[in-house]
């Protein structure tokens, strides 16, 4: 499992109990997760080479993660990306 913890989940006390409380839930049934935040995205490769070692853990056999040009198209600026309207 993996779970995009925004900081509404850190911000909101109920919200970070809960998800507390979700995580021990996990443990106890020896449920594997990852957590990814805004930090972890910081070094988005990383954190989908531990994604995918979680995947592999729990038996995955598909090919790595590819980390070409397609990928690294995700991270442009939007500016890049869309050509601006003259006019």
């Amino acid at each position: 499992m993996v779970e995009y913890e925004g900081a509404h989940h850190q911000d909101d006390r109920a919200q970070y109990n809960a998800d507390i409380d979700r995580y021990a839930l996990y443990r106890r049934h020896d449920v594997p997760y990852e957590l990814v935040t805004k930090e972890r995205m910081r070094s988005p490769k990383a954190t989908i080479r531990r994604v995918h070692a979680a995947l592999v853990a729990a038996g995955y056999d598909g090919p790595p993660p590819n980390f070409g040009e397609l990928w690294d198209s995700l991270f442009l600026p939007l500016s890049e990306l869309v050509r601006r309207r003259r006019g």
